[in-house]
């Protein structure tokens, strides 16, 4: 069921201990969904209920209340599909579906290249358009699916390549993850990588359109989350953080890690409390309509929570991007909890699973322990793009960790395709794996802290060239 906040509340990891500082604060006004069930714990002002959420997070009772909604609430009882073969083969299914048709891959596996993407043309309304067949019109995606007036009149020159050769690493304006990876000096400079040409979905929050960072990285975007296609407005931040630490062009005061790199932003969240399985499931849908290399999603939902047959539904999802082509990267998720737990989609085997370190290279307090975490990156203290043209100085987290990562894998696919390196998305995950630097060697990929290990991009650059 969903609830409203009456007023700032704290978020707790324990509906018993009082004196422990919360995780954060809802906003007065904000709705999340939680379980049916209020649960007894410490009594506050009289009132001993609790709530709790998807993440096993608890909220008091006397400072919310019940929203009566005209639908089952979607998250996890609601039967949205049959079959989830379904749901993608409504647009894929045949050749003449898809908005854009994506050329032939480098096998029958889904190797890379990933897709032929004009490297000097973002894709936008008049590329998009044109590639679609006349009769497919009605189910292309809507005008206001695309980015705003100020972005149709064309984006700017690319940056030119001297432009990247002349930068150094900058701390007012780049993370300090882009120094500790090297992604100026290695990725920019030596190999003149930048995610040009390559299309990443973001499925999340929504975004700031118009921030100076952004606003020539977005070439489509949907809501999903009602009040109209065109409301893509971001009213918690997290989709615009993760965009600019993907793709921020440095314009005004954020570079991300591939700023030449382009945006498909579906908003399926109103905020990271706000889940809806149908509503991933329809992004998916959506952004597989554009010719996306990778797909980042900070849904994280407990994998005992929904039933076997949506479980099975994100496998069989997971697959077909395999099968496509198409890498899927989402946070392993955010908590205090000590027992380690397990969230989808980051817990599929098709998905790359991401938890945050710190700069002392320790795991970050909220990056949750699991079982199936394969990676750490990055994910304390970043800058990142903030709504209304403001900029996020401490963005912390597994979700800031797969967006980090999200932006080093543009950088990788690029190179892939450029050099037609035939390397399948099992295989380029398998080898993200190998590549990551263990924490304890003796327990690489069992390590629930630490999955395989720190993310080591230019270590899988280097084996991509051997390979």
């Amino acid at each position: 069921m969903k609830i409203r906040f009456l007023k700032d509340t704290n978020i707790r990891i324990s509906n018993a201990d009082l004196k422990t500082p919360p995780l954060g604060n809802m906003n007065k006004g904000a709705a999340i969904e939680v379980e049916n069930q209020p649960l007894k714990g410490a009594v506050l002002d009289g009132v001993s209920l609790w709530y709790r959420d998807a993440h096993g997070w608890y909220y008091w009772s006397g400072a919310a209340e019940v929203v009566e909604e005209k639908t089952t609430p979607e998250l996890p009882g609601e039967a949205i599909l049959e079959d989830a073969q379904d749901l993608i083969e409504a647009n894929i299914g045949e050749e003449e579906e898809p908005v854009v048709e994506p050329p032939e891959k480098g096998s029958a596996t889904g190797a890379l290249p990933l897709k032929e993407v004009d490297a000097e043309v973002p894709i936008r309304d008049s590329t998009l358009k044109e590639e679609a067949p006349e009769e497919e019109q009605a189910e292309s995606p809507a005008e206001d699916e695309i980015a705003p007036e100020t972005m149709e009149e064309g984006p700017e020159a690319p940056v030119k390549e001297a432009l990247f050769q002349a930068l150094d690493f900058n701390g007012e304006q780049m993370n300090w993850g882009m120094r500790a990876l090297q992604i100026v000096e290695y990725f920019w400079k030596e190999r003149a990588l930048h995610g040009e040409g390559v299309n990443v979905a973001i499925l999340d929050t929504g975004i700031d359109l118009y921030h100076l960072d952004l606003r020539e990285s977005v070439a489509a975007y949907r809501n999903f989350c009602g009040g109209g296609p065109e409301a893509i407005h971001d009213l918690d931040g997290n989709g615009t953080r993760c965009a600019g630490l993907i793709a921020a062009r440095g314009r005004e005061a954020v570079w991300g890690i591939a700023p030449r790199a382009s945006l498909l932003v579906g908003k399926i969240m109103n905020n990271l409390f706000d889940i809806s399985f149908a509503r991933l499931l329809e992004g998916i849908d959506w952004a597989l309509q554009w010719p996306v290399d990778i797909i980042y999603t900070g849904v994280e939902i407990k994998d005992n929570s929904l039933p076997p047959e949506q479980v099975e539904q994100l496998r069989m999802i997971s697959d077909i991007l395999l099968e496509r082509g198409i890498l899927l990267i989402a946070p392993v998720g955010n908590s205090q909890l000590v027992k380690p737990e397990n969230r989808l989609p980051a817990a599929l085997p098709g998905c790359l699973s991401v938890g945050a370190y710190n700069r002392q290279k320790q795991r970050f307090r909220t990056s949750l322990r699991s079982n199936t975490l394969d990676i750490m990156a990055p994910g304390e203290g970043l800058l990142a793009t903030a709504p209304d043209g403001k900029v996020e100085r401490e963005y912390n987290g597994s979700h800031a960790a797969a967006a980090f990562a999200t932006g080093c894998m543009a950088l990788a696919a690029q190179h892939i395709r450029e050099n037609g390196i035939p390397v399948s998305i099992a295989d380029l995950i398998y080898l993200i794996r190998e590549t990551a630097l263990a924490k304890a060697p003796g327990d690489k990929c069992q390590d629930v802290d630490y999955g395989c290990g720190f993310f080591n991009p230019i270590g899988l650059m280097e084996r991509l060239g051997r390979d």
